[in-house]
């Protein structure tokens, strides 16, 4: 009844067998304080969708009659919220039709921060990982860098006794050599600063750390001949300030999330590459810097979408499932937001929003 429902400190709701909302109780109410529960379909309400979700307890619950349980995330008043949800088919209902209750209990901080935990742990391991391999790799980068100049030097005194052609060539090949030593050293920089553990929060230009993302990713981007990225980068865009090594994990974790989408044919199957376009695209609107990502993997399932941030929720065989977990944390600590969707034309979008650097 109404008094044993108010005792309760989840949300609560008892469902019908079209999963049409019977009763709530006020902590239900206050998730939703514009909108009468009673009456409305609990997958109207929470998911927005105008069939119930297959993955919903409280649907399982009356299929096959059983205590169900499951994990969400659900955007409320503009929100992502984690939600555990239990639910349990109700007995002895007036005229024998069935009916089940639902519990919400909102479990988002608990979850920020066992991916904000794992992420510490992680990043403290590759910091000491990544300083051991900056000075690995300086030091024989150094020797080939100091060579390569020794020989530019020599090559004015070689066109004496060389042909054009030749000393044309070695000029040309020592100036690559020493490009490349420089690109390895903004790798292994890049490297080193993706993994300080607590940096301080500057203003940085937040193209500029999508530039720094996707120099991690040029080989893999370089080795895939169907796999394209296009930028579209607002050069007018402001400062954000931000710690520049979370957000530079968020831009690679989202465009690494979009390779792996178009690891996936349209049939479903893994393919051996990814296949498609990866768009990257920066704006700023109302005080935010944003940021989306959006590829054409054919576009994430709504189960997809409403777990995507949820930690160790994956669809791949091998992920950990805590890329996008990762992001949504990172974001949310610098005041801003994250939201994926399917578009209408099948693609998947990331779109990512950062307060503006106040001067």
């Amino acid at each position: 009844n109404a008094a044993n429902l108010e005792g309760i400190t989840e949300a609560m709701m008892v469902l019908d067998k079209d999963l049409r909302i019977i009763s709530v109780n006020k902590v239900m109410e206050k998730l939703f304080p514009d909108r009468r529960c009673v009456g409305e379909y609990c997958y109207s309400l929470f998911a927005r969708a105008g069939t119930p979700c297959p993955e919903c307890p409280a649907f399982l619950s009356l299929l096959h009659n059983t205590v169900n349980r499951e994990s969400a995330i659900f955007q409320i008043d503009g929100r992502n919220m984690h939600f555990d949800m239990v639910a349990s088919p109700l007995p002895g209902r007036p005229g024998g039709s069935k009916a089940v209750v639902m519990f919400k209990r909102d479990v988002t901080r608990e979850k920020a921060m066992l991916a904000q935990i794992y992420q510490s742990e992680k990043m403290a391991s590759i910091g000491t990982l990544a300083a051991g391999v900056a000075h690995e790799i300086n030091n024989p980068l150094t020797a080939i860098a100091g060579f390569a100049e020794g020989i530019q030097r020599r090559i004015p005194r070689l066109r004496e006794l060389a042909p054009d052609e030749l000393t044309s060539d070695l000029a040309e090949y020592t100036e690559t050599i020493l490009q490349e030593c420089n690109r390895c050293r903004d790798i292994v920089q890049a490297l080193v600063n993706f993994s300080r553990p607590h940096p301080a929060r500057n203003p940085v230009y937040l193209n500029s750390l999508v530039e720094e993302a996707l120099s991690l990713l040029r080989h893999t981007v370089k080795h895939h001949a169907e796999l394209r990225i296009e930028l579209h980068l607002d050069h007018s865009l402001p400062p954000i300030w931000v710690d520049d090594t979370q957000v530079r994990q968020v831009v690679l974790n989202l465009v690494t999330n979009a390779i792996g989408a178009l690891t996936i044919s349209a049939q479903g199957q893994p393919v051996d590459s990814p296949q498609g376009t990866i768009a990257i695209t920066t704006f700023h609107e109302k005080g935010f810097a944003v940021l989306q990502v959006e590829d054409t993997g054919g576009g994430a399932e709504p189960h997809q979408l409403r777990n995507a941030f949820e930690p160790f929720f994956t669809t791949k065989p091998k992920g950990l499932g805590l890329g996008l977990a990762v992001c949504y944390s990172a974001v949310k600590a610098h005041g801003g937001d994250i939201a994926l969707a399917r578009t209408s034309e099948n693609t998947t979008k990331a779109t990512v929003h950062l307060p503006l650097f106040a001067c």
